[in-house]
């Protein structure tokens, strides 16, 4: 199955963290831009859960 992109910043910059990964029922994977780390399921893929949390995008201020 092919590495996906990060779903933190949609880099392909990501990669399967194979020690983790080896006796655990999902597969952990990393991202090395942005540090991101979540799980999938070894089978289909999907996304079960983001170990670091997701930064919601904030909109720009700008000071008068």
């Amino acid at each position: 199955m092919p590495i996906p992109p990060c779903p933190a910043c949609d880099r392909p910059s990501s990669r399967r963290l194979d020690a983790a990964t080896e006796w655990a029922h999902v597969t952990y994977y990393i991202c090395d831009l942005c540090s991101h780390v979540w799980t999938a399921d070894k089978e289909s893929g999907d996304i079960l859960a983001h170990v670091t949390p997701l930064l919601t995008k904030t909109p720009n201020r700008q000071h008068a």
